[in-house]
């Protein structure tokens, strides 16, 4: 029998060692445990420490205009940008699709606001501050409220980037009963 050459023999002990090596390697995997997944974790408010659920009316005050149009004093919000006038903030934090989402949902009951404003209100906590948020990617609004005694005092926001509107407000929420409508007067503030 005729004996290989040497860079023969060279390339069958490489190719031996690469299927040795692979062998070795999923023998390995097999008997010891995948190590975890460290998923990064989303902080999520209390909702039970915060009581945030719930019936609300929203007021907002004069609308300042920053928008390159002269006369603003006669300017009317379009109806998607309007604030309502009662919420209900759910503590579902799913989208239309039961996607868990890392916003809640918030209804709109009252006011002269565009209908797609349901789809798109979401509601968060940070720290101490309640975000009130819609958006259909081209216009929207906020409104950012922290407690004040019974009330929730704070800035309100409007943008439409097509019609170039930017405008602010001051603006108030106080709690109310979702079937009567009429104001809670209960002191509500965080447990600590």
């Amino acid at each position: 029998m005729r004996q290989k050459s040497l860079p023969q023999r060279i390339a069958t002990w490489v190719i031996v060692a690469l299927i040795a090596a692979t062998l070795l390697r999923t023998w390995d995997r097999m008997r010891s445990p995948p190590e975890p997944v460290v998923r990064e974790v989303v902080e999520r408010p209390d909702l039970v420490k915060w009581g945030m659920p719930g019936c609300y009316t929203l007021r907002a005050d004069t609308w300042e205009w920053d928008t390159p149009a002269s006369d603003t004093t006669a300017f009317e919000v379009p109806a998607f940008l309007a604030v309502p006038t009662r919420v209900r903030l759910l503590a579902d934090s799913t989208d239309q699709w039961r996607r868990t989402r890392v916003t809640y949902r918030a209804v709109p009951l009252t006011g002269e606001h565009d209908p797609r404003v349901r789809d798109y209100m979401r509601w968060v906590v940070r720290a101490d501050t309640l975000w009130l948020i819609w958006s259909d990617g081209r216009a929207g609004g906020g409104v950012a409220l922290r407690s004040v005694g019974d009330s929730l005092l704070g800035r309100a926001r409007v943008f439409d980037r097509v019609a170039e509107l930017d405008g602010s407000s001051s603006a108030a929420a106080w709690r109310i009963n979702c079937r009567t409508l009429e104001r809670q007067s209960t002191e509500r503030r965080p447990r600590r």
